[in-house]
């Protein structure tokens, strides 16, 4: 779960810092947004680059927000963060490598630009501007809808990057998501596009799910563009959204006189999503975890499903957590996931009071004896144990608060913890 903003002070001395290494090393700046796949796509980004520039990704410190952690990673690399004497280390740091230039400063700078409140685009822009912008994606309910009056303000604020974005500047647009494909005419800067749909700029075909004896390793796609088609095949990583990752960073690493060839080599080398993020696990029992405990919006959810219907297995079982920060959309979104889920799985399990309404909607379209409802993870681990046999592949998804990492921990392999 997140702490608390940090201070007002702390805050102003990072944003002070930031503005002044700007101008010290004038790195290249890359703004990751969208509502989903934000970080999937940096580190896509990060590893199609490889080689080629040096880079830095923003953190995703779970102990920050988005945009104080885009922001703090213009001064450096921070495991951890918190404290007065982590502060005291990223003061001094700054005012060294401000005083004696680092060779080691990194050319390209990519950053998470999420829009969680009004106004955020606008100040992380002040801040950093970037070049480069690409819009992942971001649905007709994008997350935090609970801070902004409807659905339609949040994606205008999410649009604000664009409009900030300079003429000489290059917008990178995910062309399947309508929302995202509208923001072409916020901007008259570059606009290249990447998606499934014929018309994309950078377009992507034949995905398929690929194995190993009869085990799911990885994905398989091909990219087009202007003429060029490449043969991608990416182990360990699942779900469109990491090809739409792969995409995006292909239009970015060509933007600085790459290849096709070369930015599939470092992608196929370099790239994995990051923890918590769609990863394959083996669990007890002879079992496998899809663990996408990072988060959870409506949006990232149909996609965990996808993977979780495109994998093979004899039974199916989705462990579904409460999606937060929606507001007057909680009930509808909750309502959605359980028909989305109801017609892949085999047995679900929710945790959480917003993810009864989940439970309610599920037991409509599959037999009730399979649907649990818990409003606790130990709860829920409990019973998922209970149910678990040789051969299941279990999804495991919910949004931060709900600490559903505890379950993925609980009936890994080789547990790590106990509740």
């Amino acid at each position: 779960m997140k702490e608390k903003e940090i201070t007002p002070f702390f805050w102003f001395c990072i944003k002070f810092f930031s503005r002044l290494f700007l101008k010290r090393y004038n790195p290249t700046i890359i703004a990751v947004s969208g509502g989903a796949g934000k970080t999937t796509t940096k580190l896509a980004i990060e590893s199609a680059l490889k080689n080629t520039k040096t880079v830095r990704v923003s953190s995703s410190n779970s102990s920050l927000s988005n945009k104080e952690a885009s922001v703090l990673s213009i001064l450096g690399s921070w495991e951890k963060t918190g404290g007065f004497f982590f502060w005291f280390k990223v003061f001094f740091f700054s005012i060294f490598n401000l005083i004696f230039k680092s060779k080691k400063y990194p050319q390209v700078l990519v950053l998470e630009f999420g829009a969680e409140r009004q106004g955020d685009i606008k100040e992380l822009v002040r801040i950093a501007k970037p070049s480069i912008v690409v819009v992942t994606s971001v649905g007709s309910i994008p997350p935090h809808s609970e801070s902004f009056p409807t659905a339609e303000s949040a994606i205008r604020e999410k649009t604000k990057i664009l409009e900030l974005l300079p003429s000489s500047g290059c917008a990178i647009l995910n062309y399947d998501d309508p929302a995202v494909l509208e923001m072409k005419e916020r901007t008259k800067a570059e606009i290249i596009t990447f998606g499934f749909k014929k018309g994309a700029d950078m377009r992507i075909s034949n995905f398929s799910l690929r194995e190993e004896d009869e085990k799911p390793k990885g994905i398989s796609f091909k990219l087009n563009s202007q003429n060029s088609l490449v043969p991608v095949h990416l182990d360990g990583v699942f779900g469109k959204s990491s090809a739409y990752a792969a995409a995006a960073a292909s239009a970015v690493a060509l933007r600085f006189n790459s290849n096709l060839v070369k930015i599939f080599q470092n992608l196929s080398a370099n790239f994995s999503t990051p923890a918590q993020h769609l990863k394959l696990l083996p669990g007890i029992k002879e079992t496998f975890i899809i663990d996408d405990t990072c988060g959870s919006s409506p949006i990232s959810l149909k996609e965990a499903l996808d993977v979780l219907k495109t994998i093979p297995a004899k039974r199916k079982i989705a462990v579904l957590g409460d999606m937060s920060s929606l507001g007057r959309y909680t009930i509808d979104v909750h309502e959605e996931a359980g028909n989305l889920a109801a017609a892949v799985i085999d047995f679900l399990i929710t945790i959480g009071a917003r993810s009864k309404f989940t439970a309610a909607a599920a037991i409509k379209k599959m037999p009730k004896l399979k649907v649990f409802s818990f409003d606790s993870k130990e709860e829920a681990g409990r019973k998922l144990q209970s149910i678990i046999k040789k051969g299941d592949l279990i999804l495991i998804k919910a949004s931060e608060e709900i600490q559903a990492e505890k379950v993925v921990e609980e009936i890994k392999q080789i547990p790590v913890s106990n509740f």
